[in-house]
């Protein structure tokens, strides 16, 4: 399974290595492929045409290529939770599968 990871930290003085490091482990545990990653640094209250990175994985997911996307957690796709539902409703129908990991929650691409 093609896999994307989605990476998200507040400000650019932090790092996502721990992130990622975390979100790799759990895919090669999987035996997903990950064919890209994708890091913001800017914070969750900001609007998505901000997040550069958000916008790329939104194109990507409509365009098949990847699976599933890896989030080490559902506030490093927003820190609003109505944009949080409604980027999990757009994934979801893109076909796209969701995993959070600090959550452990895994969403199944609509039907």
């Amino acid at each position: 399974m093609k896999a994307a990871i989605y990476i998200r930290v507040s400000t650019k003085q932090q790092n996502t290595d721990r992130q990622f490091a975390e979100l790799e482990t759990y895919a090669n545990l999987k035996g997903y492929n990950i064919v890209e990653t994708y890091e913001d640094k800017i914070s969750g209250f900001k609007d998505e045409d901000e997040r550069f990175s958000l916008i790329r994985l939104k194109e990507d997911a409509l365009d098949n290529k990847f699976d599933i996307i890896l989030f080490s957690e559902l506030s490093r796709l927003s820190r609003k939770t109505a944009t949080i539902l409604e980027l999990i409703e757009y994934f979801r129908k893109c076909g796209k599968e969701l995993y959070f990991q600090k959550q452990n929650i895994y969403l199944s691409k609509a039907r």
